[in-house]
């Protein structure tokens, strides 16, 4: 393990190797993609993070919120994050209205 000085978040070292990929045989909760198990090489080592990058991270690298920078992007494409917010707290309920017209129009064209 070591800490990147830069975002202060911890880094495990992966290392190149073969290993079996997927779900034991018999196991009952297995995702199709998880079967059949299959062998798997990693040809060259690498870091990767130990946890999800933090929001001090992002914003240690990118000078900016990672909510803003969500926001941003969201609102780029016609949706914000306020009726993301509230369409994840219906589907959630299954109750109260989406007063989003972006997202409603969006939901009602994918059908």
């Amino acid at each position: 393990m070591k800490v990147n000085p830069k975002n202060w978040q911890t880094y495990v070292w992966i290392p190149a190797r073969k290993f079996m990929m997927g779900c034991s045989p018999g196991a009952p909760q297995c995702d199709d993609d998880e079967k059949p198990t299959r062998e798997v090489t990693i040809a060259q080592g690498f870091w990767i993070g130990q946890t999800l990058v933090t929001k001090a991270a992002f914003k240690r690298v990118t000078g900016e919120n990672p909510m803003v920078a969500a926001w941003r992007q969201t609102t780029r494409s016609g949706i914000s994050i306020c009726c993301l917010w509230k369409a994840r707290k219906k589907a959630a309920t299954t109750s109260g209205s989406n007063s989003c017209p972006a997202l409603r129009s969006r939901i009602s064209h994918a059908s």
